[in-house]
């Protein structure tokens, strides 16, 4: 197998779910929602918007709007100090597709710099119900913008092991 410094972050990248409290630095968290603004979408539309949570009554916010999911246990931003929360425009050719392109690229960013993340896929469920629709304009967001996912980031507190890989899933004709 080739290998280079991107591809080792990308093999060693995994989500985490245990953060310290300490705050990503301000250059580490513009250079990650630089990459999540330059990724690709389509009809090069642009059409997703970020969204970043750093404070801590914010961060309760949307806490207690999470915490209010029936069969949810603890936090579901998993206390990291940076939340992204990704939307996308809806009249967008390829929205959600769009997010979830950003996201990624932003995980694999934060990777390249030692910082932390993990998926959270609750955005959408959060911003349907009334206290997510609060927040929805509470944040001054545009109509026609939905959640597409968060992306949390912070220093891990512990590092999780890679899972084995399940053979069998490439096949090449």
């Amino acid at each position: 197998m080739i290998t280079n410094p991107t591809i080792e972050t990308l093999l060693a990248r995994r989500s985490v779910r245990a953060y310290k409290p300490e705050q990503i630095t301000d250059e580490e968290r513009d250079t990650i929602l630089n990459v999540g603004v330059w990724s690709p979408t389509g009809m090069n539309n642009q059409s997703t918007r970020f969204i970043v949570v750093q404070s801590p009554e914010m961060r309760a916010k949307l806490f207690d709007a999470a915490g209010a999911f029936p069969n949810r246990g603890g936090n579901p931003f998993y206390d990291a100090p940076t939340i992204v929360l990704i939307f996308a425009d809806q009249s967008a050719c390829t929205p959600f597709q769009d997010g979830c392109i950003a996201a990624v690229n932003m995980q694999n960013a934060a990777a390249s710099l030692g910082v932390a993340s993990c998926w959270i896929n609750c955005a959408k469920e959060l911003f349907s119900t009334e206290a997510g629709k609060a927040l929805h304009q509470e944040l001054c967001l545009e109509a026609g913008l939905e959640p597409v996912c968060a992306v949390i980031l912070g220093y891990a507190a512990e590092s999780p092991a890679p899972k084995p890989r399940t053979e069998g899933r490439v096949r090449c004709v």
